[in-house]
């Protein structure tokens, strides 16, 4: 049996994880010196509402090695293989910690997959994996069909306020000044594991749009799956509806950001995932 491992910043919705059975290593966030497991000691409705009194603001902590190796090692003495994805190494030290803990366990039937993203489109690559263990196909098959979806998937998020981004050190003090006297909603793109900056909208529907015409753009009809990432986003429903028209969706999911991500994009955030429909 195939068992497939995440940690908590792939936000992969419930449905997704209990169907698949997947097991999900949390990160942390620190407030001061009071630190909690994403998931399951800090729900985001209790993260948002500490985060604009925070001082100092929160940070975050990748799982440790330890934790990996822990949870790899239960499922390979159960007569186990282990498939793990993890969020981008380019962000995040957490590939690195699945990576020593597969190596302290060597000689054991594990792959490790660097999806390039994060939330719904690590979520994204879970379910397709997912699908392909139930098709019947190998690990080693689907950790190489996998490749090529982490070097497709874009995703792009519109933010409420430039403010996160300043505190958390993101962006300088006069970009976000500037933005706010503008009062622009700015964009961010996630491709190949590294965030860079996106249009800088006038409203936050130009925003949405934006998303759905760089998605539209770049994919043009091919069959596509859509990942939905947002949080307390009223606005993500309107983002689906416009993707639909727009896009040859076969495949739709919504994950809930959680407070990993949060920490450095504050509230109000709501975006999305593409991918090529995997052939399963």
């Amino acid at each position: 049996m195939i068992r497939l491992v995440t940690d908590s910043a792939s936000n992969v919705p419930e449905d997704i994880r209990s169907r698949y059975n997947i097991e999900v290593v949390p990160l942390k966030v620190i407030f001061g010196s009071e630190s909690y497991r994403e998931g399951n000691e800090i729900s985001v409705d209790e993260f948002l509402r500490r985060l604009p009194h925070a001082d100092p603001m929160p940070t975050t902590s990748q799982p440790s090695p330890l934790e990996f190796e822990e949870t790899f090692r239960a499922m390979v003495d159960a007569g186990d293989e282990v498939l793990c994805l993890v969020l981008s190494s380019k962000l995040s030290g957490t590939y690195n910690s699945a990576r020593n803990a597969m190596i302290a366990l060597e000689g054991a039937p594990i792959s490790l997959v660097d999806t390039l993203s994060i939330s719904a489109g690590a979520s994204m690559m879970l379910k397709a994996a997912g699908d392909m263990i139930e098709a019947g196909l190998d690990r080693e098959q689907i950790a190489t069909r996998l490749q090529p979806l982490t070097e497709e998937c874009e995703l792009v998020l519109t933010l409420d306020t430039l403010e996160y981004l300043k505190r958390g050190g993101r962006i300088g003090g006069a970009q976000a000044f500037i933005g706010g006297l503008l009062k622009v909603k700015p964009t961010i793109i996630l491709k190949d594991g590294v965030l860079e900056a996106g249009e800088r909208a006038r409203s936050r529907k130009k925003a949405l749009g934006y998303i759905v015409e760089r998605h539209a753009n770049h994919f043009g009809d091919q069959p596509v799956w859509v990942g939905i990432a947002q949080a307390a986003a009223d606005d993500s429903s309107e983002l689906e509806a416009l993707l639909r028209q727009r896009l040859n969706v076969q495949t739709l999911i919504r994950s809930e950001i959680g407070p990993v991500i949060l920490t450095h994009t504050g509230p109000a955030v709501v975006g999305a995932a593409v991918i090529p429909a995997p052939d399963i």
